[in-house]
């Protein structure tokens, strides 16, 4: 990453000496004068950029050329970029350097540098071609939408294989609406009906997720009808007044985002939200909509010491629940198998039942507070998760009063909270110890399964957008065994429909034993529809249990089918071994049997009649 910088610094540098002999003179010609003007001072890639031009401008001084570089942050305004390169100008610049805010605005620094005769160079950001054919002195340095889909084709290549050997069933995109503002990953959308120009066309992206398809993956994508930002060039008092924005000062922003709030009572907004979202499930043949942020839509006063009421005194948004409605019947209308996902971060009621009976009509809600206690839970030292033993099985008294989605998402990842593995507690074993537990509770728990990129190569840093993955972390054995645990379990996960055929009753889960505290220890079945079933048992302790008893149903053999602690997996290698079940009822069950249980482990069971040949 730092070469590519370094490689683009001086393809920046070279055009701003060449071009200064061509603009204004102010000084001798043996001066450089290069104004810089950047979108944003907080972007880490461009901030690195710039760097690398100063640092070989300054080289160039050293050889008898005096040469000076003024760096401007717009801040994300278009608008005081203008004034900016202005200043630039009238301050002596005889070369620009551009790093636009709005790639589709670029006429009045055109025009101020024609009128001035100072070369441009627009890098990273290219405007469109009928603007760069205003002037012969403008030029551009960075890749183009061909070149950002080739490169995003050589990625997928190598990304669609991976993904499927790995085990998982659909890939999650982050937003890929066009948005200004790179640390923001995508949240804030300025253009809903164009993909970013960073990945590539339109096109490039059908044929991603064509390929996807050809593959068997699915493809579901975060959108964003929550919110927007105050980008001149988007919805932002598009007409000169609040368009598309609630009018009310007082309602109309995010307190904590700083960015305008839908107004879901007009029937226009309705129309181009909804319409939007058919737009990505008709034209791009996505598979699903993650829509992000549901919390803050369903509430007056989210974030807010003051608000004002709904027309019955509640705090409820009446018309953001009609929208939110009118989407998922529209989304099911044009494709009756869509994935209509809602991240949704509080109890509001029947987010995943149809709007007939009163629901929001999503099909899944991602389940924060299971991920919010279990992150709690894992992070504690095990000598103390007997105190906090509510948080692991808490989520078992509401799993089925929705569709359920486990999450371990990139906002787990970010901004000091530390990766996951980061998270466990313990020395460096104990950490992998901890996180291969937990990856095998999710997948034994009720309800869908995510996980985001990086967690299977238990990537000590945090997700960083301007860089890509460790990748040679895979050279270490650790981080090698994990992903293979991972693969193994995402397909273990397949091949067993008893982990989820059935996630939306106790049909398919019963506990043997939840009450366990002081040896933090947990024993479930999971059932499928045909009656088959898997008994997890799951001990959150370093500590051996020789002969754990645990209730059973059935007459015959419990033989462990996966287990945490092989040392395959990294783990110490104290294995499971098969065991008979006897006739003593247990835990309300009419069998039993002693377990051996690894140190900090998760084992599955399979039940069969036979006596296995490891037990001879």
């Amino acid at each position: 990453m730092k070469a590519k910088k370094y490689t683009a610094g001086m393809l920046v540098l070279s055009g701003a000496l060449l071009l200064a002999a061509c603009g204004k003179q102010p000084a001798a010609p043996d001066k450089v004068y290069v104004g810089v003007a950047s979108y944003d001072g907080g972007d880490v890639f461009i901030g690195e950029l710039i760097d690398c031009l100063k640092e070989q401008l300054n080289g160039f001084s050293g050889d008898g050329m005096e040469t000076t570089v003024t760096v401007r942050d717009a801040a994300g305004s278009q608008r005081t970029q203008n004034d900016q390169v202005k200043a630039l100008i009238d301050e002596g610049s005889n070369v620009l350097c551009i790093n636009l805010v709005d790639r589709a605005d670029p006429s009045e620094i055109i025009d101020l540098a024609r009128e001035n005769d100072v070369p441009v160079i627009f890098f990273n950001r290219e405007p469109v071609a009928e603007d760069m054919m205003q002037w012969e002195k403008l030029y551009y340095v960075g890749a183009d939408a061909k070149q950002s889909g080739v490169m995003q084709g050589e990625l997928a290549a190598e990304l669609i294989p991976y993904v499927k050997d790995m085990g998982y069933t659909h890939i999650e995109l982050l937003p890929i609406m066009e948005y200004p503002y790179d640390p923001s990953w995508g949240y804030q959308v300025t253009c809903y009906y164009a993909p970013t120009h960073r990945y590539g066309t339109p096109e490039q992206l059908m044929r991603f997720v064509d390929e996807c398809h050809r593959q068997s993956l699915g493809v579901i994508l975060d959108w964003v009808p929550a919110h927007f930002p105050k980008d001149e060039n988007g919805l932002y008092e598009f007409d000169g007044a609040c368009c598309y924005e609630l009018s009310d000062p007082m309602m109309n922003e995010h307190p904590d985002w700083t960015t305008r709030i839908f107004d879901y009572g007009k029937p226009e907004v309705r129309s181009f939200l909804v319409s939007n979202a058919c737009y990505w499930l008709e034209r791009f043949h996505v598979d699903g909509i993650r829509v992000d942020a549901v919390a803050s839509m369903l509430y007056l006063d989210y974030n807010r010491q003051v608000y004002k009421p709904n027309r019955f005194g509640g705090k409820e948004n009446l018309e953001a629940i009609e929208f939110l409605r009118e989407l998922n019947n529209a989304a099911f209308r044009v494709n009756p198998a869509v994935m209509m996902i809602a991240e949704e971060s509080t109890a509001f009621p029947l987010v995943t039942k149809p709007d007939y009976v009163g629901g929001l009509g999503f099909l899944f809600k991602w389940n924060m507070g299971w991920m919010n206690d279990m992150l709690r839970y894992m992070s504690l030292d095990p000598l103390y998760r007997k105190g906090d033993h509510n948080a692991l099985t808490f989520s078992m008294t509401y799993a089925f009063s929705e569709n359920f989605v486990l999450p371990l998402s990139h906002d787990e990842v970010v901004h000091g909270k530390c990766s996951l593995i980061g998270k466990m507690p313990g020395n460096y074993d104990d950490k992998f110890a901890n996180l291969r537990v937990f990856y095998a509770y999710q997948m034994a728990h009720p309800g869908k399964k995510l996980n985001f990129m990086g967690n299977e190569l238990a990537q000590f840093i945090e997700w960083n957008y301007t860089q890509g993955l460790d990748w040679v972390l895979l050279d270490y054995d650790r981080h090698r065994q994990m992903q293979a645990f991972v693969r193994e379990l995402n397909h273990f996960y397949l091949e067993h429909p008893q982990l989820w055929e059935n996630d939306s009753d106790w049909d398919g889960f019963q506990w043997i034993d939840c009450d366990d505290r002081d040896r933090s220890i947990v024993t479930f079945r999971r059932i499928s529809r045909s009656g088959k079933e898997l008994v997890v048992i799951c001990n959150f302790c370093p500590v051996v249990r020789e002969r754990y008893r645990v209730g059973l149903p059935k007459a015959g053999w419990y033989v462990p089918v996966l287990n945490t602690d092989e040392a395959r997996f990294g783990g110490y290698g104290f294995m499971a071994r098969p065991q008979k079940a006897e006739k003593e009822p247990y835990q309300k069950l009419p069998y039993s049997a002693e377990f051996y249980l690894p140190p900090m482990s998760v084992t599955y069971y399979r039940f069969q009649r036979a006596k296995p040949e490891a037990a001879e």
